[in-house]
């Protein structure tokens, strides 16, 4: 009876360790899902929520401790310290995240929106000016090509401006394509280690959770225009 009880402790310590392996790997994978495909935004809101550098920290520890009571207090030559080694990682990868999020935050300075709005002030009193003093160069075609390429650019160089302090959702998009496909290959040897159908698994969770995710956002776009058009005055 002693022996089976025994056994029956070990038996719970392997598929403790076994699921703390899986949840290792599936923090690997919920990374590659956060730094391939959702936004400054979203990567902040999980940060607040569950910081997933430190998951995987605790979920590896507990990988380790689950181990070495498995083994009776005597791990494999080298276990412990690749443990410490990947957690030595985590730590730079936590201040790598740390310096690529104070960058994307980096935006225009309110004084290049200022000069922006002096030089269209400077552009209308250039034509104004001159059509107030002789109100016949109003039918003047070269007066009005001028004005119309002269504020064509500024609304060109305006609303790029504006576009530049939306990287995420503006025209002109950051998009980190350029370390997709090292994600790819981490989840290949993700998938490698946990197998195929629980990766398609996780695969399935990333897609309900983006769909999930996209409408929240057009929920919050339409409760702010309700909002705006409830808080402006009656025509």
């Amino acid at each position: 009876g002693g022996g089976g009880g025994g056994g029956e402790g070990v038996a719970d310590l392997a598929v403790a360790e076994a699921a703390a392996r899986e949840e290792v790997f599936y923090t690997i994978w919920e990374q590659t899902t956060t730094l391939a495909a959702r936004s400054r935004a979203e990567e902040l809101e999980d940060i607040a929520n569950e910081d997933l550098y430190q998951r995987y920290c605790t979920s590896l520890l507990r990988c380790v401790s689950l181990a070495r009571l498995r083994e009776g207090g005597a791990l494999r030559a080298g276990v412990e310290g690749r443990a410490d080694t990947c957690i030595d990682r985590v730590d730079a990868l936590i201040e790598l995240r740390a310096t690529r999020l104070s960058q994307e935050t980096k935006s225009l300075p309110a004084a290049h929106f200022f000069i922006l709005f002096v030089f269209s002030l400077q552009l209308l009193v250039s034509f104004l000016i001159p059509l107030a003093a002789a109100p016949a160069t109003e039918d003047d075609v070269v007066l009005r090509g001028a004005f119309a390429f002269f504020s064509a650019t500024y609304t060109l160089v305006f609303n790029f401006a504006v576009d530049l302090n939306d990287p995420f959702t503006g025209n002109y998009q950051i998009r980190r394509s350029a370390i997709n496909a090292n994600l790819v290959a981490t989840r290949r040897c993700v998938a490698a280690a946990v197998g195929d159908e629980r990766a398609r698994e996780w695969q399935r969770d990333d897609d309900r959770i983006a769909v999930e995710r996209r409408r929240r956002r057009r929920e919050r776009a339409a409760a702010g225009v309700e909002s705006a058009a409830s808080q402006s005055p009656a025509l």
